[in-house]
């Protein structure tokens, strides 16, 4: 199974990416449902916490200021209890002007979207706080989202991407089926049928009451590891449909010796001149038997997780291939 990830969070300036990557690796780090995440990076921790520390305070908050390096890369292990890994990955932070510009910097931001398993993109929720309608220009430049449609259509594969739309205490006055319809006609290009997108759409919020009072409202953070748990859930499909075909072959493979054994021991004579070709296949089909029951349990293991992990999404907006679609947990 494959443990390595990598992902990618792009979204224009003051989107929210730092605040959410804050606010998810608290939520997680503490633990969601049985699920963690922990820096690989002891200095990375202190610094993500010391930061949340601030920001958690009421009367003398302190927001995060912008990222101003082109790259920022932090380690993350993702685990089931405390003792299972499901993943290792990487996480790549981008300065949001980066979007605004055709200079070498994007250049290197078009090739690390390449090697991502998975791409976040932040929507500021202050964009959305009301129907776009006529403004869907407006709100498409604001947002940068033709430009981040550009970059992701030169991809060598389609990979998942969760539009997270951040401070959704913001959107609050919007019905959430009129929201999704907004991010539907913002984003349909990775929404339109038979273009191959897997794409998630997550409002998420650090306080249901910070559009009122950004100093003084409670930290409470909404929906932080959706997005994460979306990752995690697409790699472990892939994971699955591999080792499903790997038993296929495999069982083919074991058909072919049973085959080879039956042709070479036709009868007595045959199975006494053929005996050390009956030997070997018998041996490769055993090896093969057994391999066979290793990635059944493999496969079993993997329905589990992902069970766990649908559980999370039962009742997340998603789309594959352009469809709605739905995950049911235990």
């Amino acid at each position: 199974m494959k443990k390595n990830l990598k992902v990618s969070i792009i979204g224009g300036k003051a989107s929210g990416k730092t605040c959410f990557l804050m606010g998810m690796y608290a939520v997680m780090r503490r633990g969601m449902n049985n699920f963690f995440l922990h820096c690989a990076d002891t200095n990375d921790d202190e610094r993500l916490m010391k930061s949340w520390s601030l920001l958690t305070r009421t009367g003398d908050r302190k927001w995060p200021t912008p990222t101003t390096d082109d790259l920022v890369r932090y380690h993350f292990t993702f685990k089931s209890g405390l003792t299972r890994t499901l993943a290792e990955f990487e996480w790549i932070d981008y300065r949001g002007s980066l979007l605004h510009e055709t200079s070498d910097a994007s250049a290197q931001l078009v090739a690390e979207f390449n090697q991502s398993d998975c791409i976040f993109f932040c929507a500021d929720g202050n964009e959305l706080r009301s129907p776009v309608g006529d403004r869907l220009f407006d709100v498409d430049n604001s947002l940068c989202i033709s430009r981040a449609k550009v970059l992701l259509d030169g991809l060598q594969k389609r990979v998942p991407i969760v539009v997270i739309v951040t401070k959704n205490d913001i959107c609050n006055s919007l019905m959430k089926n009129d929201l999704t319809k907004d991010i539907e006609l913002l984003f349909d290009a990775w929404l339109a049928k038979g273009e191959g997108w897997d794409v998630m759409i997550c409002p998420v919020t650090l306080g249901v009451d910070l559009s009122d009072e950004m100093q003084d409202a409670p930290i409470n953070p909404r929906s932080m590891h959706l997005p994460l748990i979306y990752a995690i859930f697409s790699m472990q499909v892939e994971s699955l449909m591999a080792v499903e075909r790997d038993i296929r072959r495999l069982r083919e493979s074991r058909m072919a010796c049973e085959h080879r054994i039956g042709a070479l021991g036709t009868n007595f004579v045959s199975e006494f001149l053929n005996r050390q070709q009956i030997e070997e296949a018998s041996r490769e089909s055993s090896y093969l038997a057994q391999q066979v029951v290793r990635q059944d349990r493999e496969l079993r293991r993997l329905e589990q997780e992902l069970s766990q992990l649908g559980h999370e999404l039962s009742k997340a907006t998603m789309y594959s291939n352009g469809e709605r679609v739905t995950v049911a947990g235990k």
